[in-house]
């Protein structure tokens, strides 16, 4: 399920662009803070290309490791589903710890279910906050 798995200096020998009728891809950045970003986007390459020269202009963290999906037409509930995972249900609840092993596991299963069913998604959804 992912295309991709590496540093961001070799992804684009691998990824292209989405094109409308495919969707686009759920990707994973892992920063050297160790934070985990989760977007959707059609165009990887060009995004995170972006978001490097971004953050060594304003000294921010940099990339250590991107994930890039293969492309989904539902990528942008996707990225939705696994972000709201990635919250505790209440405040009283503490934050679970946020690696990119959990997030890829929700993932695998968001990923197995049929683009176009959007209750089974919504299902999947409770399904990976629990």
């Amino acid at each position: 399920m992912w295309l991709y798995d590496g540093r961001p200096e070799e992804m684009e020998l691998v990824v292209r662009d989405a094109n409308s009728d495919e969707g686009g891809y759920v990707v994973l950045l892992q920063l050297a803070s160790g934070a985990i970003r989760i977007l959707g986007t059609r165009y990887p390459v060009k995004y995170i290309g972006s978001w490097r020269t971004s953050t060594q202009r304003h000294d921010g963290s940099g990339l250590t490791r991107v994930l890039i999906s293969k492309p989904h037409p539902r990528y942008e509930k996707i990225k939705r589903l696994l972000a709201n995972s990635m919250v505790p249900a209440s405040e009283n609840e503490p934050a679970c710890e946020v690696t990119v092993e959990s997030i890829m596991s929700k993932a695998a299963h968001l990923f197995s279910i049929a683009p176009a069913s959007n209750s089974n998604l919504a299902a999947a959804s409770t399904q990976i906050s629990k």
